[in-house]
């Protein structure tokens, strides 16, 4: 990163539902985490909003322990539903976990998911390897609670309708607007930060490891 320019990166709890009663809901299983990366000053001092991304983290190992169907579990919100209807929801003689061991050489031990539902970096703040700082640091903060990271290859481009404030900013209006290519290339820039793709499908997969050491800045 050039001298001069600092970063943070802010991770927080957005949503954490847990019924009082003993009736689960597909929610309780999923702690939503927005992130926040801001611009400082030398100070420290926030200058301006300079990327966030949302993370889903299902925890499906809790979801065991309470006999709570995976299925179940993936109508939590309509994203994670087109995400675990891809990958998770499989053919009836094929596990997940399963099919992700295949893919690595050790096993995975942790079950519970992260899935990185966007990244978005605004054009000032683009070119400076920001999004691979963003993902090590969201990786090292979900170390111990994350067994799988699951990415998109799906450019946000082609899902904005009424585009926000922010999305202007984003300037996704100059984005390809060749899907097949812009997917391509969304794909190799997951691909340079550890991610694998599933099979056939429009998802990646990682490990909190391979993630760590695709970084330069570990």
């Amino acid at each position: 990163m050039p001298r001069g320019l600092e970063y943070d990166i802010h991770i927080s709890l957005k949503k954490y539902l847990i019924s009082e009663d003993n009736t689960k809901e597909p929610i309780d299983f999923v702690n939503e985490f927005e992130v926040e990366v801001w611009f400082c000053d030398e100070e420290g001092m926030h200058i301006e909003l300079a990327a966030r991304a949302k993370v889903s983290r299902l925890m499906i190992g809790l979801s065991l322990d309470y006999e709570y169907p995976l299925p179940y579990v993936a109508d939590a919100t309509s994203s994670i539903s087109d995400m675990a209807n891809a990958i998770l929801v499989m053919e009836e003689d094929a596990d997940f976990m399963e099919k992700v061991d295949e893919m690595y050489d050790v096993p995975i031990v942790n079950s519970d998911i992260c899935f990185l539902e966007y990244l978005e970096i605004l054009p000032a703040h683009r070119g400076l390897k920001l999004g691979q700082r963003i993902v090590k640091s969201m990786a090292e903060y979900f170390y111990e609670t994350c067994g799988i990271w699951v990415a998109q290859s799906m450019p946000l481009q082609f899902s904005i309708h009424d585009a926000s404030d922010w999305d202007i900013a984003m300037e996704y209006k100059k984005f390809t607007v060749v899907k097949e290519e812009a997917s391509k290339k969304l794909l190799n820039y997951f691909n340079t930060l550890g991610f694998r793709q599933f099979y056939q499908s429009d998802y990646l997969i990682a490990t909190p490891q391979e993630i760590l050491s695709k970084s330069e800045f570990s």
